[in-house]
């Protein structure tokens, strides 16, 4: 059970962590572009903030193995091998993990019926989440 809330305090501290940063960019966007509520922009605009959280993502898991909230519950990324994980390996979790959570999430509710624990898309990129 205490892993159970490790992890959730983890993401909980990325999903904070994510609106900062989503609300940093999008002032950043807003005030180069302008309003961003119809048209083309609007889409524009949520296609940038969608790369901007999968840049810190990415970066985080290449760098360490680790987001900010991940380092504060000592939670890292790494290959069932105990490798770290490349960018291309990071890109395909983000984007995996973006469909895991759209689906109300049940890719990361995979994990209570996982036999080794993992959420969905870490089983089919062969990654693992250890705490130190």
């Amino acid at each position: 059970m205490r892993s159970y809330l490790i992890r959730f305090m983890s993401f909980f501290y990325d999903a904070l962590l994510s609106l900062a940063i989503a609300f940093v960019a999008g002032f950043c966007f807003i005030y180069l572009l302008g309003d961003a509520t119809h048209g083309v922009k609007r889409y524009l605009f949520a296609g940038y903030i969608y790369l901007c959280l999968g840049a810190y993502f990415v970066y985080c898991w290449v760098q360490g193995g680790q987001t900010l909230g991940m380092k504060t519950w000592r939670l890292q990324l790494q290959t069932i091998t105990a490798k770290p994980i490349s960018k291309g390996v990071a890109v395909k979790r983000y984007l995996l993990a973006t469909v895991s959570l759209s689906f109300l999430g049940l890719g990361f509710l995979w994990r209570l019926i996982d036999g080794d624990k993992q959420y969905l898309h870490d089983r089919l990129l062969g990654l693992q989440l250890n705490q130190h």
